[in-house]
């Protein structure tokens, strides 16, 4: 039976999840205390981000399953960096709220396909694959 060790990848995906769980309270401090919105507002601002979120994923899913995903995952991270400069450059109110959902809609379908085919990038072994006897160690 062969073992993987994936301690190392646990680690990383704490981090990547700790770091995510930062986005939404910065956002609304930056909203409020910056932009000087209401918590009212900066909740639709919030709700609207996810929803786009939501609505990426599900839009990225039915063309990943009839297109390249290399070739989509590319596209998208190009949009994304162009959606990152727009929102680094022009950041004031009502511009913000809009960066931020253009950029939940490319994220929500770029990094949860994403994952996957980095994963897949990771693994050194070419013959390695997930099966029944693989045994992972923590």
């Amino acid at each position: 039976m062969s073992e993987m060790k994936l301690r190392w990848l646990a680690v990383a995906a704490m981090i990547n999840n700790l770091g995510m769980s930062f986005v939404w309270p910065l956002t609304s401090v930056y909203l409020h205390n910056q932009l000087h919105q209401s918590l009212t507002v900066i909740g639709v601002v919030l709700l609207v981000n996810s929803l786009t979120g939501v609505a990426g994923s599900t839009l990225s899913g039915v063309l990943y399953d009839g297109h390249n995903p290399f070739k989509l995952l590319r596209g998208a991270a190009i949009i994304l960096l162009g959606v990152m400069v727009g929102l680094t450059l022009w950041h004031g109110w009502p511009i913000f709220p809009v960066w931020l959902a253009i950029e939940a809609f490319w994220l929500g379908g770029f990094k949860r396909r994403s994952t996957p085919l980095v994963q897949a990038f990771i693994v050194r072994r070419p013959n390695a694959c997930l099966t029944p006897s693989t045994s992972f160690k923590i």
